[in-house]
């Protein structure tokens, strides 16, 4: 989005509102961030910023589609002190995962947590957990405790 934005900044201009915004948010002067028109420079530029405060900093592209409509991406970051934070290992994974998934992450997400879609795990550990159910039931009450 804020690519966008530097692109009308260079070819007819903005608010100075939006100019202050883009600013404040890229902690960059106009003529700094006016040279990061696309949107991987952009995304570059910022990671590189980040990193001079922080040790550890991993960006996550999100890809969906909005139903009907066109495709869209954004970048999760994340960042620590810690040159090895607790989390590292999860984050990675999660990256690995997200970017590589094949359909629109962000409606599939929505409708599993709206319960309109489930996954075959979830019949397994459903299973699992009414076969644990069953076998607390049939012990004798010291063994259950």
């Amino acid at each position: 989005m804020i690519a966008k934005e530097i692109g009308k900044y260079n070819s007819v201009g903005l608010s100075e509102e939006t100019v202050r915004t883009i600013s404040e948010c890229l902690g960059a002067s106009p003529e700094e961030w006016s040279r990061l028109g696309r949107e991987e420079i952009l995304k570059n530029y910022y990671i590189e910023k980040i990193k001079s405060y922080r040790n550890y900093v991993v960006d996550i592209m999100v890809k969906g589609k909005i139903p009907g409509g066109p495709t869209f991406k954004y970048f999760l970051i994340f960042a620590s002190r810690k040159k090895n934070p607790p989390w590292k290992n999860w984050i990675e994974r999660m990256k690995e995962f997200v970017e590589n998934y094949s359909g629109d992450i962000v409606e599939d997400s929505l409708k599993y947590l709206d319960g309109k879609t489930i996954r075959i795990t979830d019949y397994f550990e459903e299973k699992q957990q009414e076969n644990e159910k069953k076998k607390s039931r049939d012990l004798p009450l010291d063994e259950f405790f």
